[in-house]
């Protein structure tokens, strides 16, 4: 007797590593004798990004870069002063055992930051970093989609599985020359820089990835005359990513992550400058095919043994995107607001829960705004904004979701002498992973000394359906095929039965 079994390997995702891991930040701080003394702290901050990391066997590194930013006023002028310090921080970590096809996520952000003043030439900065890591590797199993030989009947079932998956990370740096034009005031010192990276085309091609966009670029800086001023513009990128395996099948997400912007004078020059902007930008491509599951199996000629098991199957990620504006007042106790130099907003903690068959992400917002009183001295207002918005999704089958947030704009109005109101553009984008849990059969071995024996007295039963009943389970109980009762009885191939009497042919 021939009999063969036909398995087929599917990929499924683990999660190797989630955790968090914390970097202090420390900076004793004595101005340069060409910085004016310290009046009064604005602000202290900082900004970290992940310019770096690598797997190698069963270790992980990464490099962290904060940039530690101190926005003062000083008695001697009305500037907006800045002193700032860039450090680098590496960081490895033991793996159990080599990574397949790792997917790394990394999320950096700034737990506390305290400022003290020794004097007026000299702070104490201390803080915290912390950088959520998680790691996902891959595995694969055996997944059990046909039979033949045997006189064997397979009850199955129609599912997509994952059969490929493809993970791939690179950093891009787009270098520019930048000069300010005419109409633009000298640059004396630098205030603030940021960048925003907006993608405006993925496209597959087989092995490769052709990515596009933009990154948008923010500059605020002081002019000679102790007024400040800014400069936006966008550098243009293209790329061709070499991913080995993909093809236009895949589906396939993309994320950025760490945007770095760095701005250099050309020379000592106060109008000619390079920008130097860098990001990772991470691609997962899936491949999913369609592939029966054997949920039962039987022989109507031998007896067999069937050895179940759980099948996880994982679903296509799928992502959605929120958008919301979020408005907050600030209002100064002490001080008249003559001038807006500029308004911003950071989107931190954000964390999502399901209830009531809804997924909500909720967070926070810092806002603040960069002003000048009455006397053209700087003033700073802030304060934070909470949110909590619906994602429209169904909450069932979910194992894993990745949040992302992002700043679009800010706006603000001065509606009195002491007050503004700031009004936040937010967005969050979910990449929500679902998996299914099914009892499936792993292996069907058939006994050859253990043949069925055959009631030859008749070819036909008569059999008295109730409702609901199983064409399938009828089938296997009268030792037949579901085939051979649907033509039998002119029936469709639905699995339900209809109520009453059928004909149950029997089969040698």
């Amino acid at each position: 007797m021939d009999f063969f079994v036909n398995h087929e390997k599917i990929t499924s995702t683990k999660v190797l590593l989630d955790t968090t891991c914390e970097q202090s930040a420390e900076w004793d701080l004595i101005l340069p004798d060409y910085y004016p003394d310290i009046f009064r702290i604005l602000k202290c901050s900082f900004t970290p990004a992940i310019t770096s990391r690598s797997i190698n066997g069963s270790r992980f590194s990464y490099e962290l870069t904060v940039n530690i930013k101190i926005l003062y006023c000083s008695s001697e002028n009305k500037k907006v002063n800045c002193v700032e310090q860039k450090q680098v921080f590496t960081k490895t970590i033991d793996l159990n055992g080599d990574v397949q096809n790792p997917e790394i996520h990394l999320c950096p952000r700034t737990d506390y930051i305290n400022c003290r003043v020794q004097n007026q030439r000299r702070l104490d900065i201390r803080g915290c970093v912390s950088t959520k890591v998680k790691i996902i590797g891959e595995e694969t199993s055996e997944l059990l989609i046909g039979a033949s030989g045997g006189k064997i009947q397979l009850r199955r079932e129609e599912v997509s599985v994952l059969t490929k998956r493809i993970s791939f990370s690179k950093r891009i740096t787009i270098s520019e020359e930048i000069e300010l034009s005419e109409q633009k005031p000298d640059m004396d010192s630098m205030i603030k820089s940021c960048c925003d990276i907006e993608m405006t085309e993925c496209k597959v091609i087989p092995d490769k990835m052709v990515v596009k966009g933009e990154a948008k670029a923010y500059v605020l800086y002081n002019t000679s005359d102790e007024t400040c001023d800014s400069l936006k513009f966008s550098l243009p990128f293209s790329n061709i990513l070499d991913i080995d395996g993909a093809d236009e099948s895949c589906t396939v997400f993309t994320e950025i992550e760490s945007p770095y912007i760095e701005i250099i004078p050309k020379n000592n020059s106060q109008r000619e400058y390079t920008c130097e902007i860098s990001f990772t930008v991470c691609v997962y491509a899936l491949k999913y095919e369609n592939e029966y599951l054997v949920l039962d199996a039987y022989s109507t000629a031998y007896e067999c043994e069937n050895e179940m098991s759980q099948m996880c199957i994982e679903l296509c990620p799928e992502e959605k995107t929120v958008r919301f504006d979020c408005t907050g007042t600030l209002r100064s106790d002490d001080a008249k607001i003559s001038e807006v130099i500029d308004a911003s907003a950071e989107c931190y903690n954000v964390q999502y829960r399901t209830e009531n068959d809804k997924l909500m992400v909720f967070g926070s917002i810092d806002i603040s705004l960069l002003a000048r009183d009455s006397d053209g001295c700087p003033i700073l207002l802030s304060d934070t904004l909470a949110f909590e918005k619906q994602i429209d999704c169904k909450s069932d089958d979910i194992s894993s979701i990745d949040l992302c947030a992002k700043i679009c704009s800010v706006d603000y109005m001065i509606k009195s002498s002491d007050c503004a109101e700031i009004t936040v553009s937010a967005e969050v984008r979910a990449n929500i992973k679902r998996r299914l849990n099914n009892n499936a059969l792993k292996n069907i071995k058939l006994n050859e000394n253990n043949k069925k024996s055959c009631n030859t007295n008749c070819a036909l039963k008569l059999y008295n359906c109730e409702e609901n009943e199983s064409l399938w389970e009828v089938a296997k109980r009268f030792n037949t095929t579901p085939s051979s009762i649907a033509c039998e009885n002119d029936i469709g191939s639905g699995d339900t039965l209809p109520i009453g009497m059928i004909l149950i042919p029997i089969t040698d």
